[in-house]
């Protein structure tokens, strides 16, 4: 058995690739000159400093703080996709909507590899919109007093992200019923936005203090980070339950037996496809037994 995928299937993800990097070439196309230029500046007093010297007689303490923020970020995303999962589904069933439900495994559940790679992956887009820190134009010969007032504009970012990642579901009228009928989203919600929109009044209040200004940046910046993992991972939630916006609608013709007309292909597996239907029936159908899939492959003997 052969499988042919439809042409756009196959141009797309090299399309979005090919957009991606050109983007992020001419983004250090802007910024290079002055990026630069204020890496040079920072480098010299960061090797000069006694923390450099701490951190070369305490690397692995350091290493170990790095790990537990990468795997933060990895559990708080996690945390935000399992809980509006679960929360979603719930609401689905109780108003009869299709769920997919015969995964063979569940994309939610807990393992360190996938909290470390998912916190790599929101370590990456937070460390890029981190470059445009060194970006900025400093007018001060002393890049170390400069960073406090630099890192307001990536932190403020990261968290203007997160205020609408988190309110566009609650107000969305697809998903309002399903955080009014969970307490727990209620709550974290709120934390989340209370914690994230704190930030705009309290973090301004340190930018005049000259020793202390750079170490509580530092701690809002791993806060907001923290935050803007979960309310990513909401989004990732809400959408692997919902069969419509995340799996393909296809029509299953079969050897033997009735075939379906339209129903949502969730998983294939060596042996079998997984769908759901319309009314919400889900079928395993054995990989033998198939003779053709339309709208997403064409099956050939």
């Amino acid at each position: 058995m052969s499988v042919k995928l439809t042409g756009w299937r196959r141009v797309l993800p090299i399309f979005y690739t090919l957009l991606l990097v050109v983007l992020a070439l001419w983004s250090f196309w802007q910024i290079g000159p002055q990026f630069v230029s204020n890496l040079g500046k920072l480098i010299g007093p960061i090797s000069a400093s006694a923390w450099i010297e701490d951190v070369k007689k305490n690397y692995q303490f350091y290493v170990f703080l790095f790990s537990m923020f990468v795997i933060s970020m990895g559990l708080t995303r996690w945390l935000g996709k399992r809980l509006w999962y679960q929360a979603q589904i719930s609401r689905r069933k109780e108003l009869k909507l299709p769920v997919a439900s015969l995964f063979s495994s569940d994309t939610t559940s807990f393992s360190y590899l996938s909290l470390f790679q998912g916190g790599l992956i929101g370590l990456g887009l937070v460390s890029w919109h981190s470059l445009f820190l060194l970006a900025s134009p400093s007018h001060e010969e002393d890049v170390l007093k400069w960073l406090p007032l630099a890192m307001v504009a990536p932190i403020g970012a990261l968290a203007g992200y997160s205020i609408p990642l988190l309110l566009m579901p609650i107000f969305s009228r697809k998903y309002f019923g399903t955080v009014a009928s969970s307490p727990i989203l209620i709550i974290s919600s709120t934390f989340i936005i209370g914690i994230v929109g704190s930030f705009f009044f309290v973090g301004p209040l340190f930018l005049d203090q000259e020793n202390g200004a750079l170490p509580v940046l530092i701690i809002m910046a791993v806060i907001v980070c923290l935050s803007w993992s979960y309310a990513y991972g909401v989004g990732e939630g809400l959408k692997a339950a919902d069969p419509e916006s995340t799996y393909p609608l296809v029509t299953v013709e079969v050897i033997q037996g009735t075939g379906f007309d339209e129903a949502w292909l969730y998983e294939r597996t060596d042996s079998d496809y997984r769908i759901v239907t319309k009314s919400g029936s889900n079928h395993i159908i054995p990989a033998s037994n198939v003779q053709q899939i339309e709208g997403l492959a064409e099956i050939v003997q």
